[in-house]
């Protein structure tokens, strides 16, 4: 286990980052600003490694965390990771495994993405549910991460999305809304072979 305010240096595979690590996005940290163009290249990115080198490793970029035991007193419940760089890609990463399970008819990969998003909790196991990554930010943020990316199905409310993406005033609401639009419209596209 880390050392309390402990930063350290080392490879961690995304598998490990979405099934093993959780984490919190600060309430210092800037909004989610990403656009379509950094979506759609990361996306480009992540279909070309996957395609062209799949027996490759693909450095996706630095993540920047810092460990934070659990304190119950000030709203933290468990043991987590503050994220201090890297919250644009991680934020696109659960809402593109959000995307895969709500398109996908499989039953066995949409129960692996929604795994990535957060945990189910199990009263009989002792296990917590818990969200993989938690927005303290701003409370809408988190209540839009529960009903489109965590909720079963959330991303296919394509005419919500549409509207927060052009209307909402919060800029993490609006470029989050406008990505999970870029993500399915790009893995629509990659499924029709475009």
């Amino acid at each position: 286990m880390p050392n309390e305010n402990e930063i350290k240096s080392e490879k961690i595979l995304v598998k490990e980052v979405f099934s093993t690590m959780w984490f919190r996005i600060p309430e210092y940290q800037r909004p989610y600003i990403w656009s379509k163009d950094q979506v759609n290249e990361l996306m480009d990115d992540l279909s070309f490694a996957g395609k062209d080198k799949p027996d490759s490793e693909y450095f996706l970029g630095s993540f920047v965390f810092q460990f934070k035991k659990a304190n119950v007193k000030l709203g933290q419940e468990f043991d987590e990771n503050d994220l201090l760089d890297g919250q644009q890609r991680m934020t696109t990463l659960l809402m593109l495994f959000a995307c895969l399970r709500d398109l996908t008819t499989d039953s066995a990969a949409k129960a692996d993405c929604q795994a990535c998003i957060y945990q189910k909790g199990s009263q009989y196991k002792n296990i917590p549910e818990r969200n993989r990554l938690v927005f303290a930010i701003r409370d809408s943020v988190q209540e839009f991460v529960d009903k489109y990316i965590k909720a079963d199905a959330g991303t296919n409310d394509v005419e919500a999305l549409k509207g927060i993406s052009k209307s909402e005033t919060d800029t993490s609401l609006k470029n989050m809304a406008g990505a999970i639009l870029e993500i399915r419209n790009f893995l629509q596209d990659q499924e029709k072979g475009v």
